[in-house]
């Protein structure tokens, strides 16, 4: 491996674009909110996931539940279904 100022000269216009791109991600994924309130939507939905009829719930369910929760945009709606497995008319 060659040492850091050999492989900035060696890189030239790639380590722009490198550079620009590492960038990017430390602000994405190192930056602090400037508000809690993405936290706070995070604890009201777990507080809906965890009830009194589903305290016992293992803490990966409910982590599983939140994520899943937040990574569908519509949400989730449910369908009524008879036993037969068809939907009602």
């Amino acid at each position: 491996m060659f040492p850091a100022r050999a492989q900035t000269i060696t890189a030239g216009a790639g380590s722009l674009r490198l550079t620009a791109y590492l960038s990017q991600l430390a602000r994405r994924y190192l930056a602090m909110p400037a508000t809690s309130a993405s936290v706070e939507r995070l604890f009201s939905v777990a507080g809906q996931v965890v009830t009194a009829k589903r305290a016992r719930l293992h803490p990966s369910t409910v982590t599983l539940l939140v994520f899943l929760h937040e990574a569908i945009p519509g949400g989730i709606s449910r369908v009524a279904v008879n036993h037969s497995g068809q939907h009602p008319s």
